[in-house]
């Protein structure tokens, strides 16, 4: 059985029209927001600043980002090396921000109606949820890398964990206490 958002063919508030967000940013700021996504997305690591240079090639970052809304994209250290990483709010701001909208709304009411189905379902992995919602390899990818840096406390499911090549990944149903969702059930 495929899943289909009802919504998918119904017009949806596009992303560009939250002020301060997609619609203010520049075009330097799109690239920085959209390499730093792909970069998670295909190695989901965050992006070192040595190799961040290279993609920009206009202004210094530090630049670029003062000149953005704040909690779109953090710094940080790891290994002695400074690297960058978007927020959830920063990877609904790239280029690929209203696809993840779109994608992520079946996804919970998918979660729902498995929930539905059976209260006792904990987990849920990438293979159901492909099959599920009939997406294709690279946008399973990339709403697994955007569940993985969801951080709403109130949501009814998270990130749980993929195997080390990142090829499936995993997402705990809060709303459920029981059994893990093989594939085809």
């Amino acid at each position: 059985m495929t899943f289909e958002h009802p919504a998918a063919t119904t017009p949806q508030p596009a992303l560009a029209t939250i002020p301060g967000v997609a619609n203010d940013l520049t075009v330097e700021q799109r690239r920085l927001l959209d390499a730093l996504w792909d970069y998670f997305c295909n190695t989901g690591e965050s992006f070192p600043k040595r190799r961040l240079l290279h993609v920009l090639e206009t202004k210094p970052i530090t630049a670029i980002m003062q000149e953005m809304a704040p909690g779109l994209m953090q710094e940080q250290f790891e290994s002695g090396e400074k690297r960058y990483s978007l927020t959830m709010w920063g990877a609904l701001a790239s280029s690929k921000g209203e696809g993840l909208v779109r994608i992520y709304a079946r996804l919970l009411d998918l979660v729902k109606m498995l929930h539905q189905e059976d209260d006792g379902i904990s987990q849920i992995d990438s293979d159901l949820i492909r099959e599920k919602l009939a997406v294709n390899e690279t946008e399973s990818s990339q709403l697994g890398a955007f569940a993985r840096i969801v951080n709403l406390p109130e949501m009814p499911i998270h990130f749980a964990g993929q195997t080390t090549d990142r090829s499936k990944w995993f997402l705990t149903n809060q709303g459920g206490c029981g059994r893990p969702v093989p594939r085809g059930e």
